[in-house]
């Protein structure tokens, strides 16, 4: 462990408190404009769709056990993220706004428990690099936006290993935080199932023996440790299980053993996790070369280097191992990674104070060379966005050529050093492009693949719903109706005989061959009149059709 949390730290005039203060500023700035920009971004499906939806069915109908879905209870999930967006919709009304601040808040918590662990840990340096980092790695900040269990999971995780880590540290158990740890590890469980104590305790266990100085739990400590933990899920489990037998089989063994581990649901290499996690935090994972270089050093390396390492390299294995593997799934793994990557940051310049660090360039290696990276892949990103409709065409050649010229700015000012450095300009262009891209592009991403715009056009009638070929979580969400059906692809003659029993149905369908075949098959007593429509669903009316046409279009 570093000798002070302040070491190589001191800014003229400025305590250690004073320091921590205004780097949870910094933080908290540069987080919250990442985070909370653009929160009336219309529901991605079906990321963000599915747990607003399920939130506000269990809202509007007054249900805090079983979360609901299109009706009917949804175990696949335990419920506290829905409370807490529940709660936002009784603060703020059911908004998909309202239900984006949990996850933007899950994010900022993180940011913040990074910096906080890592000071500890590892230096105040090492602390806000890591804390940076993470901030600025454009996977963290897109998927720390998305209504998804995994943004508050992550902090669970975070906090759970944290205090932990903390608890066995000193040689002596320090039981106050390992009962902080364990709510931690139980929280964790009842955001998103059993996998919260799995990723937090065997870290914490594998640690004792690997590191001779720290506390042994005994059976006791590890007993009390379990029973906090699994005391914040049982009052949930018990009463559901005891409402539907059915529950613990479902929750437990479907969701958590045999859709995860065993049935391929979402198939993907081994590998796959390992370039997610690499690719996602660029430029800053161009510091592996120094990190493997300071693990190679024979002078002696903090014990909680180990452990970080440990702890991303269980999180990669566990998740490895798993046949079901999507992208988010990941997020746990890049706080600790950028902890690790902040430490190697901090070594690349010794004997450098904070205040040197602003006052003079570093060197002309790879921060040079990486904010080039950065700029340029603006430049191309900004470009075909411009072209492809993600953004206006003026904006994204506008925005490219910022980022060229940017880039010249660099070219021409190389060989000065009385400027802000390297390092921070390679930080302020990643900010700058992730920022202009919340701006921006996200907005243009969400629009093509939300169904907002569509279902707003029907939201003052009472016609039938139906979606083909899967269900729709934001129709229903934007329409505010529990009422919506959905055919899938082996329904299709269904819903044609359901069609021709009605005289006016709505319906959403995949937009190419879906609607080119549900147009084939309708039969000649029924049209489809478009109302509405995206990249990839469109929404219309079939009715009988009349003697006469004149239906007028939602613009």
């Amino acid at each position: 462990m570093a000798d002070s949390p302040f070491a190589r730290c001191d800014l003229p005039g400025l305590r250690p408190a004073q320091l921590t203060f205004a780097a949870v500023l910094l933080l908290l700035l540069t987080a919250g404009l990442l985070f909370f920009s653009r929160l009336q971004s219309p529901l991605l499906e079906p990321e963000d769709a599915v747990y607003a939806e399920v939130s506000r069915q269990m809202w509007t109908r007054g249900e805090w056990l079983i979360p609901l879905r299109d009706g009917r209870a949804y175990y696949e999930k335990p419920p506290l993220l829905y409370w807490l967006i529940m709660a936002c919709y009784a603060a703020f009304g059911v908004h998909d706004w309202a239900a984006r601040l949990i996850p933007c808040f899950s994010g900022l918590g993180i940011v913040l428990v990074t910096f906080f662990w890592g000071k500890r840990m590892l230096g105040f340096r090492a602390g806000l690099a890591g804390a940076l980092i993470l901030c600025l790695s454009a996977r963290f900040v897109h998927q720390a936006r998305m209504i998804t269990m995994d943004p508050l999971f992550t902090f669970w995780i975070l906090v759970g290993l944290a205090f932990g880590q903390g608890a066995i540290q000193s040689g002596r158990l320090a039981w106050r935080a390992w009962i902080l740890s364990a709510l931690a590890a139980g929280l964790g469980m009842l955001t998103k199932g059993p996998a919260a104590l799995v990723l937090v305790a065997v870290p914490l266990l594998a640690y004792q023996f690997l590191n001779k100085r720290t506390a042994r739990p005994t059976v006791r400590a590890w007993l009390a440790y379990l029973g906090a933990a699994l005391g914040l899920l049982l009052p949930w489990c018990v009463p559901l299980a005891w409402h539907d037998p059915g529950f613990l089989r479902e929750f437990f063994w479907n969701h958590h053993v045999v859709l995860r581990f065993v049935q391929p649901l979402h198939p993907q290499p081994v590998w796959f996790y390992l370039p997610a996690l690499l690719f996602g935090m660029l430029p800053w994972t161009l510091l592996v070369p120094d990190l493997i270089r300071v693990l190679r050093r024979s002078e002696p390396k903090p014990a909680e280097l180990g452990f970080l390492l440990l702890c991303c390299g269980w999180c990669l294995v566990f998740f490895s191992a798993a046949s079901c593997k999507r992208i988010a799934y990941i997020l746990p793994a890049m706080p600790i990674f950028a902890l690790a990557l902040g430490y190697a940051l901090d070594k690349r310049l010794p004997g450098c104070s904070l205040g040197d660090l602003f006052r003079r360039g570093q060197g002309f290696g790879f921060p040079y060379w990486a904010t080039h990276g950065v700029l340029a892949a603006g430049m191309v990103i900004f470009l075909v966005a411009g072209f492809t409709g993600l953004a206006k065409p003026a904006q994204g050649v506008g925005l490219a050529a910022l980022a060229a010229a940017g880039a010249v700015w660099l070219i021409m000012f190389r060989s000065r050093h009385a400027w802000a450095g390297c390092w921070a300009a390679c930080a302020m262009a990643t900010f700058l492009l992730l920022f202009l891209s919340v701006q921006v592009l996200l907005p243009g991403y969400y629009r093509r693949f939300s169904l907002r715009s569509q279902a707003r056009c029907f939201l003052e009638s009472d016609i039938p719903v139906v979606c083909h070929p899967h269900q729709c979580d934001s129709v229903s969400f934007y329409l505010g109706r529990h009422d919506i059906r959905s055919y899938g692809r082996e329904e299709c003659d269904r819903l044609i005989a359901d069609l021709q029993r009605r005289p006016e149905t709505i319906v959403f369908v995949k937009s190419g061959h879906v609607l080119d075949d549900l147009l084939r098959l309708l039969p000649d007593s029924l049209e489809f009149v478009p109302r509405g429509r995206s990249s990839w669903m469109t929404a219309g009316l079939v009715r009988r059709r009349p003697l006469t046409a004149g239906i007028s279009h939602c613009p």
